[in-house]
């Protein structure tokens, strides 16, 4: 069974909520501090995806990078299994 609250961005937006209305102190300092690391990896994430991205592919659409900062490890997912549906040709036949 898949989990739901990562599935539906459950953990996003409880990070979200901590900006809008702030939790308690102990747990807003612990909150800002989590959303502050997830931010970094998610861009970490997109920098990695960029970087191993082959020139012959072509340039990553800014709307993808967007949701791969967005989303984080979910959406390359989802993008790595559209890639593996898609593969290239080569010009050689046998």
């Amino acid at each position: 069974m898949e989990n739901q609250c990562c599935k539906n961005g459950g953990d996003h937006r409880f990070l979200i909520t901590n900006l809008i209305a702030p939790f308690p102190r102990p747990l807003n300092i612990f909150m800002m501090v989590a959303m502050e690391f997830t931010l970094l990896m998610h861009g970490f994430q997109v920098l990695l995806l960029r970087a191993s991205h082959g020139k012959e592919q072509g340039p990553l659409s800014r709307a993808l990078e967007a949701r791969i900062f967005l989303f984080g490890v979910f959406e390359l997912l989802a993008w790595q299994k559209k890639m593996k549906g898609v593969q290239p040709t080569s010009g050689t036949k046998k």
